[in-house]
């Protein structure tokens, strides 16, 4: 007898043997024994999942001669001519090549025949939606009222391309991916049954390879079995199927923690050497990313599809704990982003080795919490510090300290300093040598964050206008509608009357900024606000602003001072509600 590949040879024969379909076998066994079998159905999903296999089941169901427990028994001779393809009241016909309303017609004219041996006469009619527009609406009338001895059976992997009319005559059953767990225990019994040695991560890997299809991976298994013959091992897997090492994903990650660029231009090129599709090594580096984080978030490893060994490695690098949550998001983003990238790039090398480069470059997350109680460490050391006669409010002096310190970590990240002497006063009281304590603070020609004075400033306010207006005309016809809010700890903050013209100044915050600073002589924080339309002053003091309880139009006066601060550094905005 002739080879006959695994998807053939190991073909359903009954209900139970589609895997992953139970809901719909349910169904129909219950339709058949409580003879309630509908005139026209339809199954839908992807490639692979056993569409074709139970229809042809539903189909030996109905017309068998001896059936064993709603399941056709495979042993009479309807059984047999249905399986072997030769029965004349089974007619299968591919909707893809039989797609012309002649085709159509002929098989209005064939159903009015009865059927020959069985109960039922069967079409399946295999990717239905190839029809045409004219086939469908001329096979509408017979699908609505066909004769009680023929039954359809419409198979498709493009449900959304049916139409609705010819959708709401037919029962329609959604078929889903196969689990993964279950396409390894059926090709385990496949090589079993065929005398084949095959170890878990090779079964495993093929199972991967065939993403919820049955007959793919019986396909790749038959490839992998051609290549190795009676023994299967992982090495041969991999090198027949062209498997990215998992050993190149955990140097990906690598990199973050030892920040070598160097390695991640020769990883690249290692890949690109060796033959690896670049969208599948950067869709490995997503899967071993999300791996990390499931066992981030959920400390549970069986979570994951990978084999034993490779699942007790996840645990102890997350264990490590050198990357948290954030990160693993912010790189998951970067590597799906890339490998987005790739498909439409003339040169997909350059795009996995600045992939890699930003990888190894990668800046670690510092979480708000930290931060915050990093700030109250030191708010809860200057009170220990400090003596109550100095006069001196705690709590002023904790909200500003916590300004400053966060005005000197973000000046850090940009290669700054900010030195003691730009502290607030109430802060350089209890920092500042006894010396420096009766020093004023001047403005200095470095980027570190210098104070203002309103007085000092409205002077220069015109000046600056003037200067933005010979650059950006659109931006100048805002600021010269806009009011100084207000000018202290080294910021000026503006208000305007529109919430669009608060964004159109965000996005020139940089070249606002360059601007104050020529006329200022200094580096100076500018924020934005909405103006409340009741308020006419130009500018507002700080007595005028403590009396009207809160800022103009400002919805954050109720937020931490550092979240303030965070907010005008980085122009976030607050979160609604």
């Amino acid at each position: 007898m002739s080879y006959i590949v695994t998807a053939r040879k190991w073909r359903p024969l009954v209900f139970e043997d589609v895997l992953g379909q139970q809901h719909i076998a349910t169904t129909l066994r219950n339709a058949i024994r409580l003879q309630r079998i509908a005139h026209a159905y339809i199954f839908s999903g992807p490639r692979g999942v056993g569409k074709t296999s139970m229809a042809r089941i539903l189909a030996k169901a109905v017309n068998c001669r001896s059936p064993h427990e709603i399941n056709p028994c495979n042993e009479c001779d309807m059984c047999k001519e249905i399986t072997e393809g030769r029965s004349l009241d089974v007619i299968e016909i591919d909707g893809a090549s039989n797609r012309g309303i002649d085709e159509i017609r002929n098989l209005r004219e064939s159903v009015r025949y009865g059927p020959s041996k069985g109960k039922y006469k069967v079409y399946i009619i295999d990717e239905v939606h190839m029809l045409t527009k004219e086939a469908f609406n001329a096979l509408l009338k017979t699908l609505e009222e066909p004769p009680s001895h023929v039954l359809f059976i419409f198979a498709t992997t493009e449900v959304h391309k049916v139409p609705s009319t010819i959708l709401s005559r037919c029962q329609r059953f959604d078929f889903r991916r196969i689990p993964l767990e279950q396409i390894v225990e059926r090709l385990r019994f496949i090589a079993q049954k065929e005398g084949i040695s095959i170890d878990e991560e090779s079964l495993l890997r093929i199972a991967k390879r065939g993403e919820g299809s049955m007959r793919d991976a019986q396909s790749i298994f038959d490839q992998v079995a051609s290549f190795a013959g009676g023994t299967i091992t992982a090495a041969e897997t991999k090198s027949v199927l062209n498997i990215v090492d998992e050993e190149f994903f955990f140097r990906v990650t690598g990199l973050v923690k030892s920040g070598d660029t160097r390695e991640a231009v020769k990883l690249a090129a290692e890949i690109i050497n060796r033959g690896y599709d670049i969208r599948e090594f950067l869709s490995g580096v997503a899967e071993h990313l999300r791996n990390l984080l499931v066992c981030k978030a959920t400390n549970d490893e069986t979570l994951l599809e990978v084999s034993p060994q490779m699942r007790k490695r996840y645990i102890e690098e997350v264990h490590q704990g050198e990357l948290s949550e954030e990160d693993l998001l912010r790189l998951l983003r970067l590597v799906v982003e890339t490998e987005n990238a790739v498909r439409w790039s003339p040169q997909p090398r350059y795009r996995l080795e600045a992939c890699l480069l930003q990888i190894a470059k990668f800046d670690k997350t510092v979480s708000l919490d930290s931060l915050l109680q990093r700030l109250d460490e030191l708010y809860e050391s200057l009170s220990r510090n400090s003596e109550p006669s100095g006069g001196i409010q705690p709590s002023k002096v904790k909200n500003e300290k916590m300004m400053y310190e966060v005005k000197r970590m973000t000046a850090e990240r940009h290669g700054a300093d900010i030195s003691a002497s730009t502290a607030p006063d109430a802060v350089q009281e209890q920092v500042a040598p006894p010396e420096k304590q009766g020093d004023k603070v001047g403005i200095s020609p470095d980027n570190s964050f210098q104070p203002l004075s309103l007085e000092s400033f409205l002077p220069k306010w015109n000046d600056f206008i003037d200067s933005v207006r010979k650059e950006k005309i659109h931006v100048w016809t805002i600021l010269s509608e806009a009011k100084i809010y207000e000018v202290a700890n080294g910021s000026i903050r503006i208000a305007v009357r529109e919430k669009l013209d608060l964004d159109r100044l965000k996005k020139e915050r940089q070249f606002l900024t360059e601007r104050l600073r020529g006329i200022v002589g200094a580096k100076v924080l500018l924020d934005f606000i909405v103006r409340n339309p009741r308020e006419n002053s130009s500018a507002l003091g700080e007595g005028e602003k403590a009396a009207s309880g809160g800022e103009a139009g400002d919805s954050t006066n109720d937020l931490h001072p550092v979240e303030k601060l965070i907010i005008r550094e980085f122009g976030a905005e607050p979160l609604e509600g």
